[in-house]
């Protein structure tokens, strides 16, 4: 299948459907590493004084922690279905592909920005990030 490449216009078109997408996938990759943190401080404890862990906590917990990540891949998988990559939950990074004196580029844009304003090469990365 082709790949969709992307105008500036086009790719600022789609921001008020992505923001809200990267913003719960942020969200939900912050959950994770909270109960990663969680189990992991649980684990320390009970390797320190032998204390058992609550079982019905941690099933809830993992529980919690499977939708969660259930969550991030349905994210992902909607912004792969509009043709853009996330890059960076954190910084909520989305590139989109495009195309800029015969060859194929990132568009990319960061959580927070209004339009899509930068580029870079595809080898490149967010810190080669050029001004559109």
């Amino acid at each position: 299948m082709a790949r969709r490449l992307f105008t500036r216009e086009e790719a600022s078109e789609l921001l008020p459907r992505i923001v809200p997408l990267v913003e719960h996938m942020r969200s939900m990759r912050r959950r994770i590493a909270e109960l990663d943190e969680i189990t992991a401080g649980q684990v320390r404890n009970v390797r320190r004084n032998g204390h058992g862990v609550d079982e019905g906590a941690a099933v809830r917990r993992q529980t919690e922690r499977d939708d969660a990540v259930a969550a991030l891949q349905r994210g992902v998988s909607e912004l792969q279905a509009l043709g853009c990559e996330i890059k960076d939950f954190e910084l909520g990074l989305v590139d989109f592909p495009s195309e800029r004196e015969g060859r194929v580029v990132y568009l990319c844009w960061k959580l927070g920005e209004p339009a899509v304003g930068f580029w870079h090469e595809v080898d490149a990365g967010y810190g080669g990030r050029r001004p559109l």
